[in-house]
């Protein structure tokens, strides 16, 4: 009976154990990490921003790589008036030579361009700086110039070696298209018009020669060439 009694007394005390112990909690579950956002691009600036373009340039213009310089020869024809400066001289028509050199940033040149004109009756010479702006277009890429210089007269007649001396200044506009046969080399035309302010100083000439007194014109000269163009 103490056996039965005890045995009891153990249940009693496990059920009561099991009411009164609080229930565990389920863990509640982890929020997944949220996703990691990507970095904002940065954006370009200063010369992180300038080899970018470049490198854009490169791309547009049919895979030929960047320039820096240029040579470009020509020969071709002009037609030259010196605007009265000479007395008794008319338009002549003769055979041009010229060159030009520079350097390229992008779609735009800067240089010099140098010509001689061998004319009939005389010569005529230019030398000035030079701006132009390109437009790429594949192989071909046509564009525009602008420049100013000065200009002289060679070669005159001067029967009594007088000293006669005719120079001034030119603006000259124009435009041409170059086609790049290779990266580096390219061949084109150009075409150019000119205003001429030409100045000629008096000589010892005798009172009744027009030469005695001095003069100036504004002549015209008008071109068109066969253009070479080497590109480093």
């Amino acid at each position: 009976m103490t056996r039965r009694l005890a045995l009891a007394v153990v249940a009693l005390t496990s059920a009561a154990h099991a009411q009164w112990a609080p229930q565990q909690q389920p863990y509640p579950q982890q929020q997944p990490y949220p996703q990691q956002q990507p970095y904002p691009q940065q954006q370009r600036t200063g010369s992180g921003r300038t080899e970018a373009e470049l490198r854009d340039a490169e791309r547009r213009d049919a895979g030929r790589g960047l320039e820096w310089f240029y040579a470009a020869p020509e020969l071709g024809v002009t037609h030259l008036s010196t605007g009265g400066v000479l007395p008794g001289s008319s338009a002549q028509t003769g055979t041009q030579l010229g060159v030009a050199l520079g350097a390229r940033l992008l779609y735009f040149t800067a240089g010099v361009r140098g010509r001689l004109a061998v004319l009939p009756d005389f010569k005529a010479w230019s030398l000035g700086p030079e701006a132009s702006f390109h437009v790429p277009m594949g192989n071909l890429e046509p564009y525009v110039l602008a420049g100013l210089g000065y200009t002289a007269l060679g070669g005159l007649e001067d029967p009594g070696h007088l000293g006669l001396k005719v120079r001034g200044v030119h603006a000259r506009l124009g435009g041409g298209a170059d086609y790049y046969l290779t990266p580096s080399f390219s061949v084109g035309g150009l075409a150019t018009a000119e205003a001429l302010f030409l100045g000629r100083p008096a000589v010892a000439a005798p009172a009744a020669s027009p030469l005695s007194s001095g003069g100036s014109g504004t002549g015209l000269a008008l071109s068109l060439s066969l253009v070479l163009g080497l590109h480093l």
